[in-house]
């Protein structure tokens, strides 16, 4: 769950689609949309259906992630210019992300069975540019974060014995 406005954005696994929550009439009632649009493939259009995790950002970006699509790798949206209704803006690379994190226009992404951390250019949301990518410790990726001055990159690995491992992004291509 993660939220934009007065609005929460629910991801499932269960082929539901993307729940979206209104929250602006809580306590009295509640009004809720799904959102299981045709996007564009290779293979013609397909109907997004699922959603491992999700993101949203101040921007008014939403990113799902682990879908049905793309092999699994980040789909765009902007639900800024229609909160119930996201407009599909483009794929970020068909890689499987577990989870992901943006802050100005950049996208990290925990592609958890490739192992990394990668951090994108999205500033043109169709055309993401891949800006570094790092192989992290258990090479199994299952978050990623962001300090508040956008210098370190946290994740972790989905495995036992793990830890939060810290990376200086000043210079993502290095």
């Amino acid at each position: 769950i993660n939220t934009y406005s007065h609005y929460a954005y629910v991801s499932s696994e269960a082929r539901i689609g993307l729940l979206i929550i209104d929250l602006q009439y809580l306590p009295d009632s509640v009004k809720t949309y799904v959102w299981k649009d045709s996007l564009p493939t290779g293979n013609g259009p397909k109907i997004f259906e699922k959603a491992h995790s999700l993101w949203t950002d101040e921007d008014g970006f939403l990113f799902l992630n682990g879908s049905n699509l793309n092999s699994g790798g980040v789909i765009i949206c902007d639900i800024k210019t229609d909160p119930t209704d996201p407009i599909f803006f483009g794929y970020g690379p068909n890689l499987y992300t577990h989870d992901s994190y943006s802050r100005d226009s950049i996208l990290y992404s925990a592609e958890i069975y490739a192992g990394t951390a990668s951090i994108y250019d999205i500033h043109n949301p169709p055309a993401p540019v891949v800006l570094g990518s790092v192989k992290t410790p258990f090479e199994f990726t299952h978050n990623i974060w962001l300090s508040d001055d956008s210098r370190t990159m946290f994740t972790t690995d989905e495995r036992a014995n793990t830890y939060v491992t810290a990376y200086g992004i000043t210079h993502p291509g290095n």
